[in-house]
């Protein structure tokens, strides 16, 4: 039995350890987990760990079906951008909070595009791809925790961003809207185990989602 338990010890470290090196773009912050996330980890293994959302929604990766109540599996609409399928392709339509100065209550994720600036680590682009290209980094440096698919992840808590904001506001010289929300990954016994923030960003005239990443470290409502 205590051969067991070493066993599966060290395949969550070797998760963690693969998960924030392998696939980081140039220039990503690879992140370093804390001694005591480590710990928590360590004795959590054989928890089920989810995270809570501004709602107060959780987001089970087991139970992604009832997570997302009536929305299908993101799996089916988060990877359908292949390379002949246009930009302006729908891949999710979600709903926003409103704002003032701003008109419409939806946000429209579609294929959209991604750019890498020459010379630079800077990128653009807008929609699924630029999020793909831009942050998937970002979402799985959260999403390896619950050993959940990173789109999974994003989809829920870019949902509840835009229903759930702690703050929101419409940038009217750059056409656009942004959201921000806090979240919390906790354990079976609701210790929390980190905490970021998503940021999710959309475009003033088209309603279409920009972008959607989160935050290590960064439990504040700030824009």
């Amino acid at each position: 039995m205590q051969f067991k338990k070493i066993n599966v010890a060290l395949s969550v470290c070797a998760i963690l350890i693969v998960s924030t090196i392998v696939g980081q773009p140039a220039g990503a912050t690879i992140t370093e987990f804390s001694t005591n996330e480590r710990q928590i980890l360590g004795e959590a293994q054989a928890d089920e760990l989810y995270v809570v959302g501004p709602s107060g929604d959780r987001f089970y990766p087991d139970r992604l079906s009832a997570s997302l109540k009536f929305v299908g599996t993101p799996a089916n609409y988060w990877s359908p951008c292949g390379i002949f399928d246009k930009n302006n392709k729908m891949v999710r339509k979600f709903n926003r909070q409103a704002i003032k100065g701003l008109s419409g209550k939806t946000g429209n994720l579609r294929c959209g595009w991604h750019k890498n600036a020459k010379g630079s680590t800077k990128a653009t682009g807008v929609g699924f791809r630029h999020i793909k290209a831009g942050h998937m980094s970002q979402w799985e440096n959260q999403a390896v925790f619950l050993r959940a698919n990173w789109r999974e992840m994003a989809d829920w808590a870019t949902n509840e961003a835009l229903n759930h904001s702690c703050k929101k506001g419409y940038f009217k010289s750059q056409g656009k809207a942004k959201y921000v929300a806090p979240y919390q990954i906790r354990d079976s016994r609701d210790r929390v185990i980190r905490r970021f923030a998503v940021y999710v960003v959309v475009g003033a005239k088209d309603q279409n989602v920009i972008t959607s990443y989160p935050r290590d470290g960064r439990y504040s409502c700030s824009l």
